[in-house]
Order: structure tokens, then C-alpha cells, then sequence
């Protein structure tokens, strides 16, 4: 497992989204020529494709569920606070 904290795992979190990117932006690219809504697209499709160190969930679908358990959390400590 890694900790997100380690200088070494943020390394390989950076390469690895560099690896993704380039599938789509080659070596100096000039990213002047695209719009915002161009990347989004980009983005949006490497955000839903499934990862096998997520169980071969999607990164947008791992993050939903992980909001949803922390609003929950949330929630259920802010009933607790009020009784």
C-alpha cells in the first residue's frame, strides 16, 4: 500500500497521470491551441476508465462513493451533536 503523503508515491501518482496524457497530448504539444472544454473532454475520459488498483473502478466512480460516505459521516455526526 502506498502512503499518499511519501514524496515517492506522489512521484508515481504524477507519472502516471503523465503516462495517461501523453495518450492524448503528444511531447510538446502546444496547449495554446486547445480550448478549456477540449480538455475537460480529455479528462473526463481518463476519469472514467477503470483502474485495476481501484478494483477496476472508475476514479470518478471511487470518488462519488467516497463523498457519499463522508457526507454520511458527516451527517450522522451532526444527528449525534444534536441529541
Amino acid at each position: 500500500e502506498c502512503d499518499w503523503s511519501s514524496d515517492v508515491c506522489s512521484s508515481d501518482l504524477i507519472q502516471f497521470a503523465n503516462g495517461l496524457l501523453k495518450e492524448f497530448y503528444p511531447k510538446r504539444f502546444d496547449f495554446s491551441t486547445i480550448t478549456q472544454n477540449d480538455l475537460d473532454v480529455v479528462v473526463n475520459i481518463i476519469n472514467n476508465r477503470p483502474r485495476k488498483c481501484l478494483g477496476y473502478k472508475t476514479p470518478a466512480r471511487s470518488f462519488l462513493q467516497h463523498k457519499h460516505k463522508v457526507s454520511n459521516l458527516y451527517l450522522q455526526s451532526i444527528y449525534v451533536l444534536n441529541l
